[in-house]
């Protein structure tokens, strides 16, 4: 598992295969009304954030998941709305995108 702080409001979290094995996940079925699912991701936020110092007490959190190399990549940005922007993805792909007005609410 590698984390990369990306600016002061995104950290990009790497997870091979035997990480996704380490915490139960498959990404086809990662969902945060899984309990098991929910409860992995709430520890590599954490884990995230003492390694990288991200603060993800301010805005909201967003959490983008894709498919990468048997693995998959995880971005976590902390912005305040009015700082948000929108991409449109071309090829259809899976992911997985969950916003939260504030943390508690995870």
């Amino acid at each position: 598992m590698t984390f990369e702080l990306i600016g002061k409001t995104r950290v990009l979290i790497s997870l091979c295969a035997q990480d996704m094995k380490d915490y139960s996940l498959e990404f086809d079925t990662m969902s945060l009304s899984d309990p098991q699912c929910k409860k992995a991701i709430s520890s590599i936020l954490s884990i995230a954030c003492d390694k990288t110092g991200f603060n993800i007490k301010n805005g909201n959190l967003l959490i983008e998941a894709l498919p990468y190399d048997n693995g998959c990549l995880i971005l976590l940005s902390n912005e305040k709305k009015s700082d948000r922007r929108v991409y449109k993805i071309k090829k259809n792909s899976h992911s997985l995108c969950c916003v939260f007005d504030e943390l508690e609410s995870f």
